[in-house]
């Protein structure tokens, strides 16, 4: 469960800290076809920039490779 793992995440970085979080988001052939193979939903990118918000992180980057969509934070 992606919003039980931020919020793990934001609870046992420091304030101040950072977080750097990849995830199979974009919706395209390759991550269509790893989330059948791993059994997984794919969740959209703004979903998951709601998880860090939500759980006191503040997003500084984002970035897309791929299927993957990597977002870096800093513990307010």
């Amino acid at each position: 469960n992606p919003s039980v793992a931020i919020k793990e995440l934001s609870r046992i970085t420091k304030r101040g800290g950072h977080v750097a979080v990849t995830m199979l988001a974009n919706k395209n052939v390759i991550s269509s076809f790893l989330s059948k193979w791993w059994k997984l939903e794919i969740k959209s990118k703004d979903l998951y920039l709601s998880y860090f918000k939500e759980n006191g992180i503040q997003v500084n980057e984002t970035k897309d490779m791929g299927p993957w969509v990597m977002i870096k934070g800093t513990k307010l």
